[in-house]
């Protein structure tokens, strides 16, 4: 079962994700991605981490810079580290967080073919995709196993909790 969710910027699906990692009994491996200042800063910084339950970012490395509002893609930067993190803990996870995923790795072949061969296998993935659903996240949407979830003010709050229930029963 692989869940991701979608939703308007700052609705709170990372927060969820967040919420997830911080509650659930299992070994979460995957990639979060963040902003290293604020992501209203025209000149900011992309970093992707794993995600370690209870402890915080451990491993930071920057994807996309921003100069002006305008992102320097660096397309090996996914294909290196996003990939680097999915595969890394393939044996031992029980639980992919992929957080987000959406236009910025649109030229990132590896990274995309990785996430796709993911959700192939019998690992839960929860994840996040852009709203905007540039076409490699098609991919995603259609794929057999996958539901998408659409994040709003009504649902967002009770997401977390309905979300771990889940997961727990895939144990």
């Amino acid at each position: 079962m692989h869940v991701f969710l979608t939703g308007p910027k700052n609705i709170g699906k990372s927060t969820i994700i967040d919420k997830v990692i911080k509650n659930i009994d299992l070994e979460c491996g995957g990639f979060l991605t963040f902003y290293e200042d604020h992501c209203e800063n025209p000149n900011r910084q992309l970093l992707m981490s794993a995600p370690q339950q209870g402890t915080g970012l451990t491993k930071k490395e920057v994807v996309i810079s921003f100069l002006n509002n305008k992102p320097q893609f660096e397309t090996c930067k996914f294909d290196e580290v996003g990939v680097e993190l999915l595969t890394a803990c393939q044996d031992s996870v029980e639980l992919f967080i992929m957080d987000e995923c959406g236009r910025l790795e649109k030229d990132s072949k590896i990274f995309q073919k990785t996430i796709l061969d993911i959700l192939k296998g019998n690992t839960p993935v929860l994840g996040v995709i852009a709203h905007n659903k540039p076409s490699w996240i098609l991919e995603i949407i259609n794929h057999y196993n996958v539901s998408v979830i659409e994040v709003n003010e009504e649902n967002r709050n009770d997401l977390p909790l309905t979300l771990l229930q889940k997961f727990k029963n895939t144990k």
